[in-house]
């Protein structure tokens, strides 16, 4: 599949078309403004996209204003070891296996999927007073700036596949959330249980 056949049929068919198109192997998950993460992935020679999914205020992605370009990888770089992880994340259909609290400061996880679907793990920090009661309802109905901010995260991964993010938290409320829509369904993963809430200390 080429770049142009791709962009055509996400802009026609959604976001919702991507697994049945390319193999998703991750990135850096979303970032408020003025934000910055890491993550890493190991690329095999080949046509990638990198996009962003989400929405802006008026319900439009941000692949459908521009925010889309094609990425070629040749050649082979090969890791003399791979990163050294204080952990590891697990996904599933549809939660999340990680711990309940985290360590403040640099940290270096792990995530892997083991799930039939596509998953991500995006991380949002909760603003003073708020809960993943207020997360879930902003997200059902959003109004308003949302109660938490994006801090990273690592984006979609295909099932068997697993990335490293790295992860430099201060203390708080959090919380793991997947955005990926369920092909049966329609619905984004954490309205089938894939969020959860945990505290950096």
């Amino acid at each position: 599949m080429s770049y142009d056949q791709f962009a055509t049929a996400l802009m026609e068919e959604g976001e919702a078309a991507v697994p049945a198109m390319a193999t998703l192997v991750g990135g850096v998950g979303a970032v408020s403004g003025h934000g910055s993460a890491d993550v890493m992935v190991d690329l095999i020679p080949g046509t990638y996209v990198i996009a962003c999914f989400v929405p802006s205020g008026d319900g439009q992605p941000h692949f459908a204003k521009g925010m889309m370009a094609p990425l070629l990888v040749t050649g082979q770089a090969m890791l003399s070891s791979l990163p050294e992880s204080s952990g590891t994340f697990t996904m599933a259909d549809f939660a999340f296996d990680m711990p309940d609290s985290l360590p403040a400061g640099p940290a270096t996880y792990r995530v892997v999927n083991a799930g039939e679907q596509p998953h991500e793990l995006n991380l949002l920090k909760l603003a003073p007073g708020k809960t993943l009661a207020d997360a879930q309802a902003w997200e059902a109905a959003p109004s308003g700036p949302p109660p938490y901010q994006a801090v990273g995260g690592i984006n979609g991964i295909s099932p068997g596949g697993e990335g490293y993010m790295y992860l430099n938290l201060p203390p708080g409320d959090y919380i793991a959330i997947c955005n990926i829509p369920d092909p049966a369904s329609g619905q984004a993963h954490f309205h089938l249980g894939m969020i959860k809430a945990f505290t950096v200390r």
